[in-house]
């Protein structure tokens, strides 16, 4: 494989990890081309963090094989250490050197190259702060200097491992969006790892969504959320409504009533509505009850019980005052709606 010729900056093949009794990696494989922004998803204990720790060669992996470029770096007879792999890696708590300042922090491992952690600084929007120390900067400064870091020595692959955990939620936003502007503004190849699913959707230009060691499907953040492979996908990605459907002659009966389903096959299936596929309209003598409401300002999530007793989740735009708790309701489908059977999509 010419992995370098093929635009591709990663390969993992059948990576296999195994602690003790517990196995952590199990079939892992991913392939990230060369200037791709990549968001690892998936909950905790699935093995984002190994597998990250495994690439970077803080771990070596039982079976499979890790490719960097056209070079395998793991597996097959082969082992490169992390620090020749070519690969930054930013940690979940930055880990700056409390002792050195801002300029120091960020020559840490090049070979006193001044021209480079100057030009580092600068990519970085770190004029002025060369001589500051840690402590002395704000929680984004601080992801700042520990991104510049992990990029000064020209690495192939920046890996960053739950980067905006430490950071509150306020802070986060505006950091994350920084962040990725700052990686794409250099061309940069990296992976981040992440539990949120927001943060994935709204950073990456693809998503691996990753379960029990092993990633189910990689695509874009439109792909992965309109076209999940999977129930399980479909659940980790966004917000799902499930629906049980009855599909004969190309229309389904579900708890929104009748829906077209064309080429689905008859019988019993599922439906996957997104919140913001569903209408809500006020109606004194409507069939559905609203019994939760969460005001977010720019829009509102509305749980809703149908007249089956399904509860579904609505996410509507700006404020509905008159959608109250206890409020009657009309609901129907405004949107699209997929169709899984045993869990597949249909």
């Amino acid at each position: 494989m010419n992995a370098a010729a093929e635009g591709v900056a990663l390969r993992c093949a059948g990576v296999t990890k195994i602690f003790d009794d517990a196995v952590a990696l199990h079939g892992f494989d991913l392939t990230l081309r060369s200037g791709t922004l990549m968001a690892l998803l998936g909950p905790s204990g699935c093995g984002k963090t190994t597998a990250l720790r495994v690439i970077a060669g803080f771990e070596a992996p039982a079976a499979g094989e890790v490719w960097v470029g056209d070079r395998p770096v793991a597996g097959g007879g082969e082992w490169v250490p992390p620090e020749k792999r070519r690969i930054g890696m930013v940690f979940q708590e930055w880990a700056l050197f409390p002792h050195l300042d801002v300029w120091h922090n960020i020559a840490f491992g090049l070979d006193r190259d001044d021209e480079r952690v100057t030009d580092v600084i600068e990519m970085m929007d770190l004029n002025g702060f060369e001589r500051r120390m840690p402590h002395e900067l704000s929680g984004g400064q601080q992801q700042r200097v520990a991104l510049g870091r992990a990029l000064a020595p020209s690495p192939e692959v920046v890996l960053l491992d739950e980067p905006f955990s430490n950071l509150d939620a306020t802070l986060r936003a505006s950091v994350r969006a920084e962040v990725a502007q700052l990686l794409h503004d250099v061309k940069a190849t990296a992976i981040f790892v992440t539990h949120d699913q927001e943060e994935a959707l709204a950073m990456a230009d693809e998503v691996a969504v990753m379960v029990q060691g092993r990633v189910l499907q990689v695509g874009s953040p439109h792909e992965v959320y309109g076209s999940p492979s999977s129930r399980r996908v479909a659940s980790l990605v966004g917000e799902a409504n499930f629906l049980r459907a009855n599909v004969g002659r190309g229309r389904a009966s579900t708890a929104l009533g009748a829906i077209a389903a064309p080429g689905v096959p008859d019988g019993e299936a599922e439906v996957l509505v997104r919140p913001e596929a569903i209408e809500l309209v006020f109606d004194e003598v409507g069939d559905a009850r609203i019994v939760r409401t969460e005001f977010y300002g720019h829009d509102q999530l509305v749980t809703a019980q149908l007249a089956d007793g399904t509860v579904v989740n609505v996410r509507l735009l700006g404020p509905h005052p008159e959608l109250r708790v206890d409020a009657r309701v009309r609901a129907r489908l405004a949107g699209q709606a997929r169709f899984f059977s045993n869990g597949v999509p249909v």
